[in-house]
């Protein structure tokens, strides 16, 4: 039987913060697992490269067709989950957005006693 790497907690907060990036069905599943909530694989898709579209993806050649996660769909999914999602409704673009699900999701695993809350250090 094969390892399986495990994602930690730190590492999936930061990989749902991106609203940017396509990662892959394994990966994303691992952030989920990581955050102690179920994978859907209605989050997977095939991406193709978008030339009319100047901030549409770029696929490197024999990768077109891929399937992967968006980034802001895991992002939006883990905050269903964690049910804050409607709290980040008044951010605009991916980034922001993305930012804003992840710093929700982040509270409310902090508040479940499933994190802890950085150390603020004193100067």
């Amino acid at each position: 039987m094969a390892e399986t790497t495990k994602v930690k907690v730190e590492e999936a907060l930061s990989a749902i913060e991106s609203g940017h990036t396509i990662w892959t069905p394994e990966y994303a599943q691992m952030v989920c697992e990581s955050l102690g909530i179920p994978f859907s694989p209605k989050l997977v898709q095939r991406f193709y490269s978008e030339p009319e579209d100047y901030k549409g993806a770029r696929m490197k050649e024999g990768c077109e067709g891929a399937k992967g996660v968006f980034s802001l769909d895991l992002s939006a999914y883990c905050a269903e989950q964690f049910r804050v999602v409607e709290k980040a409704q008044s951010f605009f673009g991916r980034g922001s957005q993305a930012r804003e699900y992840a710093r929700l999701v982040r509270a409310e695993l902090e508040r479940q006693g499933k994190l802890k809350s950085p150390e603020v250090k004193e100067s």
